[in-house]
């Protein structure tokens, strides 16, 4: 924090935590702020300001410093103990998967912003490719006789069944 940022009370860094609970469950800004008495804009301020910057950057320092070691540690006591079983070691690893994925936020909300650009190459077939090329269009050729011939028999099965709608009825 800069020394003209003012420093955050006591209640407003536990409301910030609130705030990234509920964040971390899924929800969005306006359903954070439907579960506390705040407005969406609050929400939304709460999270972009340059004290909660700080704050989530010392938060995973200290993560970082804690949790990545002892999951190394439990991976060691799993994989490296005798006595336990293969079957068990594997319930143990699915255990710790399970639950470093439940940390994993649930829905992410992310601004995509860019442009596209197609970009069509023309290159030399060999006389190797030009085979390749002709069996290629003579299946897909084959394929979509296939389909439209299968599409004329559904057709007529369904005029077949339903003959009125091809009578005119001035006749």
């Amino acid at each position: 924090m800069s020394l003209n940022e003012p420093k955050w009370g006591t209640w407003r860094i536990k409301r910030l935590l609130q705030i990234l609970e509920l964040k971390t469950q899924g929800l969005s800004d306006v359903q954070v702020a439907e579960k506390m008495p705040i407005s969406r804009a609050t929400v939304s301020r709460e999270l972009n300001s340059p004290q909660a910057a700080e704050i989530g950057r010392i938060l995973r320092r200290r993560a970082e410093g804690m949790v990545w070691p002892l999951i190394e540690r439990q991976i060691q006591q799993i994989e490296g103990d005798p006595t336990t079983k293969p079957a068990q070691k594997l319930i143990y690893r699915g255990q710790l998967i399970g639950m470093l994925t439940s940390l994993v936020p649930k829905q992410i909300e992310q601004k995509i912003s860019g442009e596209l650009q197609q970009k069509v190459e023309i290159i030399e077939l060999t006389g190797l490719d030009e085979a390749a090329v002709g069996a290629i269009v003579q299946n897909f050729m084959e394929n979509e006789a296939r389909r439209l011939r299968q599409s004329e028999s559904s057709a007529l099965l369904s005029t077949e069944e339903q003959p009125e709608e091809g009578l005119d009825p001035d006749r």
